[in-house]
C-alpha cells in the first residue's frame, strides 16, 4: 500500500467519524425541533463539503500533487474538527 493509499484510507475513516457526528447533532436538532443555527455547526457542515471535494481531488492527483493535497486536506479537517468540538459543546 502505498502513503497514498493509506492517507486515503485514514481519511475515509475520519470522514465516516465526522459524518456520523455530524448526523448525530443534527437528529438530536430535529428531535428537539431546532433549527441548525449555530455558526460552529453551520460552519462544520460547509467544511465537511469542502472536505468531500477535497477527498475526491486527492484521487486525481498525481504521485507528485498528492502532498499538496494532503496539505490542504488537513488543514480542512483541523479546522472541521475544531467546528465540531465546538458544535458539540454548545448542542450537548
Amino acid at each position: 500500500m502505498t502513503d497514498k493509499e493509506k492517507f486515503r484510507a485514514e481519511i475515509e475513516a475520519k470522514m465516516a467519524k465526522y459524518g456520523d457526528t455530524l448526523d448525530g447533532i443534527l437528529s438530536d436538532l430535529e428531535y428537539r425541533k431546532e433549527l441548525p443555527s449555530d455558526s460552529s455547526l453551520v460552519s462544520a457542515l460547509k467544511k465537511y463539503e469542502l472536505a468531500k471535494t477535497k477527498v475526491s481531488e486527492l484521487d486525481n492527483a498525481g504521485e507528485e500533487g498528492w502532498e499538496e493535497k494532503k496539505k490542504e486536506i488537513n488543514y480542512v479537517f483541523n479546522d472541521l474538527n475544531d467546528d465540531l468540538r465546538s458544535a458539540l459543546s454548545m448542542t450537548g
